[in-house]
């Protein structure tokens, strides 16, 4: 027997048409299943899938999908989920002209910045469609900048053709006179928030510096510790690691005691909720996978499964 682990908060499975419950369900060796996973919608429509699924005699999981070995007899389900995409005539939704040059907005099935003049054109995916396009005239040619609400795009036209210059999505936008200044929701435990201001020098962006705020700023305990340390260190918050250095029950040592030879961490970007998991792999592709206890938005402890 082997068990197989999925995240029943984001899709439900049924294995040979019975419905699965609690995350887990235990299957025989030598057998071949059908299993169908289905996403719990949030307003997007997305396709579920079916597929086959064989427990080797061995205990070995091959399926179409994705799954990784926890270990010699526990797996987890990985499925990536793709949306269900209704084709519809393009749809003009923002028009602009720069002398020579056009731009357009439009909606398909997804939304694109078009922009063209006699000689060449570029086509960029967009998000969403721009709440303002500005246009300024540098040193280095012309430059287009299309602000969403969460993302940015700029383009510079170099008198010979369109170079991306800069396309980034966050959580906020701003743009002035003196740049652009990204806000980014780590939805880490400590809940961080990066704000970074980028200003334009010779042909590029140029960032100014990162800060971050702390949304969820908590203690932490001795047992999520190191786990606290390799999160800062992710987060590029060198401030926050080297004060949880100077504190006496963190060590270097606890710290590669916690990661052991599994040095890769995967985990999602995305508040984390009671029952989450993460997974942390080694060079070999081994995997480890520790569960999140949660309180209060708040992580409490992490078990190893």
């Amino acid at each position: 027997m082997i068990k197989l682990y999925y995240n029943d908060y984001e899709y439900l499975l049924e294995v040979d048409g019975n419905r699965c419950r609690d995350g887990v369900v235990e299957l025989a060796s030598a057998r071949c299943y059908t299993i169908f996973l289905c996403p719990y919608t949030d307003g997007t429509s997305w396709i579920p899938i079916t597929s086959r699924l064989q427990v080797t005699p061995l205990g070995e999981v091959v399926s179409g999908v994705s799954c990784v070995k926890i270990n010699h007899d526990e797996h987890l389900l990985t499925p990536k989920f793709v949306p269900a995409i209704t084709p519809k005539a393009p749809e003009v939704l923002l028009q602009r002209n720069y002398g020579e040059h056009n731009i357009t907005v439009y909606l398909d099935i997804a939304t694109y910045l078009l922009i063209e003049n006699e000689l060449t054109f570029d086509r960029i995916l967009l998000p969403e469609c721009p709440r303002v396009i500005e246009c300024i005239d540098t040193p280095e040619g012309v430059l287009f900048t299309a602000v969403c609400n969460t993302a940015v795009c700029v383009i510079l036209y170099d008198y010979s053709d369109y170079h991306i210059i800069l396309d980034m999505t966050a959580d906020e936008i701003d743009f002035d006179e003196s740049g652009i200044t990204i806000k980014k929701n780590l939805s880490d435990s400590q809940g961080r928030v990066t704000i970074e201001h980028l200003h334009y020098a010779n042909s590029a962006y140029i960032s100014d510096g990162v800060s971050i705020e702390y949304t969820n700023r908590h203690k932490f305990s001795k047992d999520i510790i190191a786990y606290e340390f390799v999160e800062s260190v992710l987060a590029y918050d060198y401030d926050f690691a080297d004060k949880l250095l100077s504190i006496p029950d963190m060590t270097s040592f606890l710290v590669r005691e916690f990661l052991g030879e599994y040095c890769n961490l995967i985990i999602a970007n995305k508040p984390i909720r009671d029952n989450d998991y993460i997974l942390l792999a080694n060079n070999s592709g081994h995997v480890r996978s520790y569960s999140f206890c949660v309180e209060d938005g708040k992580i409490i402890d992490i078990v190893e499964n």
